[in-house]
């Protein structure tokens, strides 16, 4: 029962009801539409111009040039264009199904389904609850939608002709090679899944007047239960999170027991919402699902849930799966995060597919698995282990997408394939119905360049594709480590058969919008993979392979490669005058501005920042300041004149122009960076990422006990700022160390920031640095606040009057960890000497833009402050 399960994993995609008519007090309740809708990026071409009333105005509907029929006209209203349901979809190639007792249309296509109610002015689309321009409409019992809740739904496009007053439909790669009894099988469970969500919407209606204890109570408890052979019990609990009353009878003991502390209860007491929760196994040890609505009074005042226990095992296991190719496939359920739900053989249930050592002998079962995870729908092949390329026992798997309230579960039917899997495919295997016309020009997969400077563009293009055609890019990289890292996009080719990631979004995969570095930026590991982190500090290239994939089977590849070091740019080791670091020296006679490179709290020397901008044409040290023979242990005490002694030695070298000197400065090293340019006036120019505004406790082993500061300035230490670590804070530390788990550095230093005197007297004076300043921080840092921290920089350089052109990028969504593009960032840790795994926040898309936006401009602004003679 519930009280007695413990939880695999709880995920919690809340949404609003889509199968009932949506009241002014369910919205008012519930908050809304979902953000995933998108219904302002829905555009029909040539319509801008439309008159203004025009009701009753007829027009003709083509799909893909073909005209679509109907027996109940589409009408132009008001602007809008209203049309039938089902003709459209139906041309479409989805199946369609109709509630006559809701007045409910389920349209089921390839990962998508729509869900419109006649009288409703919201539709759901995968699951999510999305608005539409005007209500759905029933005429001659047809069901009228606008057009753009279709177009929002199959991603098709859309112009109008006004001279032949015809509104023509463009759909990508329409279903029709999708197996239709997939589709079948996805809109059957579909169907089920609402029909159990509207037994417990109205059972919900009932308590709402009932209240949740009592007979009647329990008589609605009981038939909800009885209805459906799939649910273990029913249970009503209250807006505390206990259990009130349970049925059947066999549960009774367990009424009043508290169950706040599951995370479903708690999201739904906080947001009023229906939730469904992910599979957790219950004590009687059976995998379970629970699904549960909220309970609101007369006065629309939430009084609590109730509960659906549902066995997944025996709710699936209702339905056939139908024969295809003349076999029986087998039929899976997939969570999205890789945990089997269902599975024909039930031996797979509960295992992983992503991290489950078991299915790694599987050849292209990995890159399978990946692409099944962040695609919809999709169609691809593996085999099993222990057989030889030219005898496998190929299957293929077809899977599409079933889901309720925002969970989606991956439907997947497996079945056997002639063929094999391809190390790597031939262009004669790519094969295409569209693309049969002998005289069309061959696919090619154009990049350019092959080599790229790290944080250069890669253009990537393909072409000779059969317009709308379906094809998947995938990008493969193996890290130091021998783990390997992947990427995929799913496109539709545009009319001229051609993709091109720099201006098309892909239909799914493992970024979204256009965007030239999604593919290299969304990299990540595979199933299995374990990195120590984000790609260690080698200057070797970084091969990357880009393919272009056609149902599972790779047709083209191209490597590029990412060098973080040009030909021509000579590496010196320096270990003399004091200085201990790593010089980089452009090709080519005469003097050149200078970088001195600071690396953050790990130690040791940041050579690829170095060994990058050398590679633009800068004497570039990578200076180490500890952790390296000759040099404190660790980050404590660190004299300053370490930086003074570095600058005098560049001052004298022959391909050193002494008057642009720079310092680049990461985490610590920026710290370092702003405060060694406030002491010496030959730094001509400063950029900080994510950095700080005061000098901080040192870091040692002892690090927030034994109190010292990071460093010291003719023999004497700087004043810094403690670093006090509460119970609060001790708790979640050890807490997160026990579990192997990521844990954010940044409460540490916001409430060191509390200790106002402190701060004060360790506040860096930036306002005396000779130059300019640029500050790179992210709002979601998880090491420590930079984005508080440069804004007081910030201020104090305004305050002070600090007479040169500095400037603060901040990116809202982005961490500790901004770098070059097209680089992954997907890695939010890094794990440290001594297993420590430190949280350095940020979101993947927010980490990627942040470092698109900054990079150029930091590059800028080198070029502008120091090849100027830093003037």
């Amino acid at each position: 029962m519930k009280n007695k399960i413990y939880p695999v994993l709880f995920l919690l995609l809340l949404t609003v009801s889509l199968l009932v008519m949506v009241n002014g007090r369910a919205m008012a309740q519930q908050g809304g539409t979902d953000a995933a809708c998108r219904q302002d990026s829905v555009q029909i071409t040539g319509a801008a111009a439309l008159p203004g009333p025009v009701a009753g105005t007829g027009f003709s509907v083509k799909l893909n040039s073909r005209p679509v029929a109907f027996d109940v006209s589409p009408r132009l209203e008001n602007g809008r264009f209203l049309v039938p349901l089902r003709p459209v979809l139906e041309a479409m190639g989805a199946k369609v199904s109709w509630r006559g007792d809701t007045g409910t249309a389920v349209a089921c296509l390839p990962g998508a389904t729509l869900v419109v109610t006649g009288g409703s002015q919201y539709a759901g689309i995968n699951g999510r609850e999305c608005p539409m321009p005007v209500a759905a409409g029933i005429d001659k019992g047809r069901l009228i939608v606008p057009s753009e809740i279709i177009l929002e739904a199959t991603g098709a496009e859309s112009e109008w002709d006004s001279t032949t007053r015809t509104l023509a439909l463009f759909l990508k790669d329409p279903g029709a090679g999708f197996p239709a009894p997939v589709l079948d099988l996805q809109r059957d469970i579909q169907n089920e899944l609402d029909r159990m969500d509207r037994d417990l919407a109205a059972a919900a209606g009932e308590l709402a007047r009932t209240g949740l204890d009592g007979d009647e109570a329990r008589r609605i408890l009981s038939g909800l239960a009885a209805r459906h052979s799939y649910v273990a019990d029913a249970c009503t609990v209250d807006k505390n999170g206990k259990i009130v009353d349970v049925e059947p009878a066999a549960y009774h003991e367990f009424a009043g027991s508290d169950i706040s502390g599951q995370e479903q209860v708690a999201r739904l007491r906080e947001t009023g919402r229906p939730v469904i929760s992910s599979m957790f196994t219950a004590v009687e040890g059976f995998a379970a699902l629970d699904l549960e609505r909220p309970v609101f009074n007369q006065q629309n005042e939430l009084i609590g849930s109730v509960s659906l226990l549902i066995r997944p095992e025996l709710f699936f296991a209702n339905f056939t799966v139908p024969d295809l190719q003349g076999q029986r496939p087998e039929m899976m359920v997939m969570q999205k995060d890789g945990y089997i739900l269902y599975d024909s053989d039930s031996s797979q249930i509960g295992r992983n597919v992503l991290t489950d050592s078991f299915y790694q002998g599987y050849t292209g079962l990995p890159a399978l698995a990946g692409r099944t995870v962040a695609d919809r729908a999709g169609v691809g092949r593996y085999a099993p282990p222990d057989q030889s390329l030219q005898k496998q026992a190929v299957k293929k798997s077809v899977w599409t997408t079933v889901g309720l309230h925002g969970t989606e579960w991956r439907l997947i039917v497996n079945y056997a394939a002639d063929g094999n899997i391809q190390a790597a495919g031939n262009k004669e295997e790519y094969k295409m119905e569209k693309n049969s016309d002998s005289s069309k020009t061959a696919p090619a997969l154009e990049i350019s360049p092959l080599q790229a400077l790290a944080g250069d563009p890669w253009n990537i293009k393909v072409s000779g594709l059969a317009p709308g055609a379906t094809v998947t890019l995938v990008a493969e990289q193996q890290d130091n480590k021998g783990i390997k890292w992947e990427s995929h996009a799913v496109f539709q080719a545009d009319r001229n058969g051609e993709v091109d990631p720099g201006v098309q979004a892909p239909v799914s995969g493992t970024y979204e919008g256009a965007d030239p570095a999604g593919l290299f930026w969304s990299l990540r590991p595979v199933a299995g993979g374990k990195p120590v982190g984000t790609f260690a500090k080698s200057l070797e290239p970084q091969k990357i392979t880009v393919s272009v994939e056609v149902e599972g089977e790779r047709i083209l590849a191209q490597d590029v490669e990412r060098l973080y070091l040009l030909p021509g740019v000579e590496r010196v080791e320096v270990r003399e005058s004091g200085v201990v670091g790593t010089l980089f020296l452009p090709a080519g006679e005469g003097k050149r501005p200078a970088i001195i490179v600071l690396g953050g709290s790990d130690g040791g020397t940041y050579e690829p920042a170095a060994a990058i901008y050398a590679s633009r044409g800068y004497v570039t040290l990578a200076l180490a300041y500890f952790g390296m023979e000759g040099l404190p242990d660790t980050l404590v005490e660190i004299p300053l004149e370490t930086v003074e002694r570095a600058i005098h030695w560049l001052e004298v070298h022959p391909g050193v122009d002494k008057n642009a000197i720079g310092v680049w400065g990461a985490s610590k090293g920026a710290e370092l960076a702003l405060l060694a340019a406030s002491h010496y006036p030959q730094i001509k120019a400063v950029v900080a990422k994510s950095p700080s505004a005061v000098v901080f406790e040192g870091i040692s082993d002892d690090f927030g006990e034994n109190h010292k500061s990071s460093w010291t300035f003719k023999g004497e230490p700087v004043p810094f700022v403690p670093i006090v670590f509460t119970e609060e804070l001790a708790g979640s530390y050890f807490a997160a160390v026990a579990k192997k788990e990521p844990w954010p550095t940044a409460p540490m230093y916001e409430y060191a920031l509390q200790n106002k005197e402190a701060v004060e007297k360790a506040a860096i004076k930036v306002e005396q640095i000779n130059g300019p300043v640029l500050l790179v921080s992210g709002g979601l840092d998880g090491a420590w606040p930079s984005g508080k921290l440069s804004e007081m920089v910030m201020k104090r350089l305004k305050e002070k009057g600090h007479q040169f052109p500095d400037v603060r990028l901040h990116y809202q969504d982005a961490g500790h960890q901004i770098s070059a593009p097209y680089s992954p960032t997907t890695i939010n840790w890094l794990t440290l000497p001594g297993g420590f795994i430190e949280a350095l926040g940020g979101t993947p898309e927010g980490n990627a833009a942040a470092s698109t936006d900054s990079w150029p401009k930091i590059i800028d602004f080198f070029r502008i402050h120091l090849e100027k003679g830093g003037q």
